[in-house]
């Protein structure tokens, strides 16, 4: 079979022979006889950052929390449990939370302290500071304010009587609190090297942890190897020694998955070659995992023509996403009529998700009129999507739906995954880009909060609504569940109608996985785990 990448088959090759993340003694059997217990992972590609306040994707983010980890974390039962916090006690109206530390260490043997959770918290809420994340502490007292620059940083509801003890004052009830801590926004970076090095969490070398395992090696764009953290206060529960992090295809990834060289493959690491699937299901060898995400297409509103509510609700009209589902992802995904997943229970009334070509078609008429385009003068249309062979399937289908019913053409751009969200979506310097949101936690105001602000980080739409941001800031603060959840409904309605965002479909993992691989937490937020995981 030939290569079709250098780098992809390079790298197969080192991992083959033992060399992509170990000594040779620590081949496929040691010096001793036994197997070899490294758990080997393909992640794509390059992180674009392991900085625990930036971190946006979800490779990102499980890699992160392969190192580092903050005061709570999800456990194998899926529910947050106390984890750099060895007591936490909840004021009587529910709204201060004082956490006592344990008494732990960073991989250079420095104290983990409550200083370094305020250190972090603070420099995200910095107005200055690139976190698309910052959103995730706004139930925090003031940090919204603080982001914004309209209160100080000492106004922030964040105490340290002393270096164990953080107490945390909120704005409001918030039930996901301890579940949130959990997320890599929420979590310590030693702030003594950060003032020294800010550029520690870029090289393996300077790279420092307080999770389950620690960074021994970086090649930039071909592996990471993590080891396990000796420092770590939970060490005795981390069964496996080493985790090898190859950035290899989907294609080259899946047929290494074959020849025994990796443990795992797909989501929501990566993904299964389309090709691969329907004999997988015949063998009953793809696993499946639901999760809150949705897939959909980034709507660029200062782009014309796409400044045009009715475009996007003709363009919207004009996806036929069960076709998409039932053809190209073939994995049980969900058919997206709403941002919020169904599992959510929030009910969603929306005319422009579903598949509805006359009136897609009359729409778009209508707009070119009101706008003075024709087709013959309409920009070109160009969806800007990371380099995946899935995606672009996905995007070819949308691309010939459109034709056929607006007759104009489309253009695909695929770039690099890093590329295209910091230099292409943060930026605003695109017409539709292909995008997703995984929820940091099971409440589904995590979806409508993206888009509150025109400013928040992760809303680079250039669309914010004062009815729809009112909505969410009132559900924010709501007790009662019905009332809530009647109040996240009305923001999805105007944010269906508006259409920034063009939904799809809701994820579902797909993978598969090494027999002997036991005890991988997944959760229903796109996490994979392998603090317990071990080989048999």
């Amino acid at each position: 079979m030939k290569c079709l990448f250098v780098k992809s088959c390079l790298l197969g090759a080192l991992l083959l022979s033992g060399v992509g993340c170990s000594s040779k003694k620590d081949d496929h059997k040691n010096l001793s006889g036994k197997k070899d217990k490294t758990i080997k992972i393909n992640i794509v590609s390059e992180p674009q950052t392991l900085d625990p306040r930036k971190v946006r994707s979800l490779v990102d983010t499980n890699i992160s929390k392969m190192l580092m980890e903050g005061l709570t974390r999800i456990d194998l039962s899926g529910k947050a449990s106390l984890a750099l916090a060895k007591t936490v006690t909840l004021s009587e109206d529910e709204m201060t939370y004082t956490f006592v530390l344990k008494e732990t260490q960073w991989s250079n043997k420095e104290p983990v302290t409550a200083h370094d959770f305020v250190y972090a918290w603070k420099s995200i809420l910095d107005p200055k500071y690139p976190s698309d994340s910052a959103f995730n502490l706004y139930p925090i007292k003031n940090a919204q304010a603080v982001k914004a620059g309209t209160l100080p940083p000492s106004m922030l509801g964040i105490e340290t009587p002393n270096a164990q003890t953080l107490i945390v004052h909120l704005e409001h009830k918030s039930p996901h609190f301890l579940e949130a801590l959990a997320m890599p926004v929420f979590f310590p970076v030693p702030s003594a090297l950060d003032r020294a090095n800010p550029s520690w969490p870029l090289e393996s070398e300077t790279f420092v942890s307080n999770g389950p395992y620690k960074m021994e090696s970086w090649h930039h764009n071909y592996s990471i190897c993590a080891v396990k953290n000796p420092l770590y206060w939970d060490k005795e529960n981390v069964k496996t020694p080493k985790i090898s992090m190859a950035m290899v295809g989907t294609d080259t990834g899946y047929k290494m998955f074959e020849s025994s060289t990796l443990h795992w493959e797909g989501s929501p690491l990566g993904s299964i070659p389309i090709d691969a699937i329907a004999a997988l299901k015949s063998a009953n060898k793809l696993h499946y995992h639901p999760f809150s995400g949705t897939c959909w297409i980034l709507t660029n509103i200062n782009a014309p023509p796409f400044n045009s509510k009715k475009i996007r609700q003709a363009f919207s009209l004009a996806i036929d996403r069960e076709s998409i589902v039932e053809h190209i992802m073939q994995g049980d995904q969900k058919v997206a009529h709403g941002i919020i997943p169904p599992n959510t229970k929030i009910p969603i009334e929306s005319p422009f998700a579903a598949n509805n070509k006359e009136i897609a078609l009359q729409l778009f008429t209508e707009a070119l009129a009101e706008t003075g385009f024709t087709r013959e003068t309409l920009p070109l249309i160009t969806i800007t999507y990371a380099q995946s062979g899935r995606t672009r399937s996905v995007l070819q289908v949308i691309q010939e739906q459109w034709k056929a019913i607006f007759g104009i053409a489309v253009q695909l751009q695929s770039i690099e995954n890093k590329v295209l969200l910091n230099a292409a979506i943060s930026k605003g310097n695109y017409q539709l880009a292909y995008g997703d949101w995984i929820a940091d936690n099971n409440d589904p105001i995590n979806f409508l909060q993206i888009f509150q602000s025109k400013s928040t980080g992760t809303n680079n739409t250039g669309w914010e609504n004062i009815t729809y941001a009112n909505l969410v800031q009132q559900a924010s603060n709501e007790k009662d569940t019905e009332l809530r959840k009647g109040l996240l409904a009305k923001a999805q309605d105007i944010l269906m109608e508006e259409l920034p965002v063009l939904p799809l479909f809701h994820h579902n993992m797909l993978y598969v996985k090494d027999n002997d691989l036991k005890d991988v937490l997944l959760t229903d937020t796109g996490g994979i785990d392998f603090k317990w995981a071990y080989l048999e």
